[in-house]
């Protein structure tokens, strides 16, 4: 296990040598999340295992741990998103088909070496974060009526139309 984590890995490598990459990568270093998120705070804690699978294939095997504070599509509020990513990649060369690659497994098609490890977590981040974010229930808004008060005014007449009625009276 390596204390420090590293800028540049070499997924192969490390798989071959069963490494396991343990640490916390801050936020503010992926900038592509940055636009979807209220508060560029915190790090996001990596655990990830490269190891070879049993046709000796270079494999990775983890997860990801995060809390996001992002924009509620309903009150525009702040809220907290808890992620909780796991991660199951299988290392391909660019020549290598992914035909082979068993189901529970997703792919990484290396084209060059070495590889950035923020900018592989920021991509396991970017396809886990939900698109829309919204509160179960909204702690600012106005616009929900307890179920007690009446949608209607007391002495007001049951048909809908009867007001078009009474505006016709009027004139």
């Amino acid at each position: 296990m390596l204390k420090d984590l590293p800028e540049l890995i070499e997924p192969i490598r490390l798989a071959q040598q069963g490494i396991t990459l343990c640490g916390q990568v801050p936020l503010a270093r992926m900038t592509r999340i940055h636009d979807s998120l209220c508060e560029v705070q915190g790090d996001v804690a990596i655990a990830w295992t490269f190891t070879k699978d049993e046709q000796s294939r270079p494999i990775i095997q983890g997860t990801l741990k995060t809390t996001l504070v992002m924009t509620c599509q309903r009150c525009l509020q702040p809220m907290i998103v808890e992620l909780d990513v796991p991660v199951t990649l299988m290392i391909l060369n660019s020549e290598q088909d992914e035909e082979d690659v068993p189901e529970t497994f997703e792919t990484l098609i290396l084209d060059k070496t070495p590889v950035s490890l923020p900018e592989l977590i920021e991509d396991e981040l970017v396809l886990a974060m939900p698109l829309v974010t919204y509160h179960e229930h909204c702690p600012q808004n106005d616009y929900i009526l307890p179920d007690s008060t009446p949608i209607t005014e007391p002495n007001t007449p049951s048909n809908p139309f009867a007001v078009l009625g009474v505006l016709k009276k009027a004139n």
